[in-house]
């Protein structure tokens, strides 16, 4: 099996790195899926950081909806815990890893999928 060069949220935690004498940051949970008979799409892993992302900017054209329910779905949304993931992709998939912002439902249906059950 093909590996990559790359660790999982590299680019978002250089200065984790900087601060701990070239550490890669280790703080989140790896699904190794590459040989799972539900993975047609080739993914080698997927990475789920530990930290919840507090910092996600909101979308204002919603804040500023008339509609009260759409006010509501909002602030349920805003008060979802979100997480960074990454999926990473064998080499002869030849694909870049994606990122992606997931609350905890969304991560459990997608680890669901591959038989990991429950993530949080």
């Amino acid at each position: 099996m093909a590996t990559t060069n790359t660790y999982p949220f590299e680019n978002r935690y250089k200065t984790y790195r900087i601060l701990n004498y070239g550490k890669p940051y280790s703080n989140y949970k790896t699904y190794n899926i590459s040989y799972h008979p539900e993975n047609k799409t080739n993914i080698l892993a997927i990475y789920i950081d530990n930290q919840t992302c507090n910092n996600i900017p909101t979308n204002k054209a919603l804040l500023s909806a008339s509609n009260v329910n759409e006010n509501t779905a909002l602030l349920s949304t805003k008060l979802l815990k979100k997480y960074f993931v990454e999926i990473h992709y064998t080499l002869e998939e030849n694909k870049p890893k994606l990122e992606y912002i997931m609350t905890e439902t969304d991560i459990n249906e997608l680890i669901s999928k591959y038989d990991f059950g429950i993530k949080l």
